[in-house]
């Protein structure tokens, strides 16, 4: 049953979907960012700048100081956010 998803269910047998990553772009293109509360400042990255977030992520080592500086950015940002 076709459900017009970009998401189909597992074709290459690793229990993970295939996804076809131009259909999703498009679809994010087209019906998540008019849809955003700012779509403005939506930015929907191509296969290519996903290639190279998930590498350079992947390169980075989750280490206590990494992460209590990732919580401090959180909780200034959510201060920043209340103060609006």
């Amino acid at each position: 049953m076709d459900t017009g998803s970009p998401i189909p269910p597992d074709n290459a047998g690793d229990g993970r979907p295939t996804i076809d990553r131009d259909a999703l772009s498009a679809l994010l293109e087209q019906e998540y960012k008019p849809r955003a509360g700012n779509p403005e400042q939506v930015k929907v990255l191509s296969a290519s700048e996903i290639d190279a977030v998930v590498a350079e992520c992947s390169k980075t080592s989750l280490d206590a100081k990494f992460l209590a500086t990732a919580f401090k950015d959180v909780k200034d940002y959510r201060t920043a956010q209340a103060g609006r």
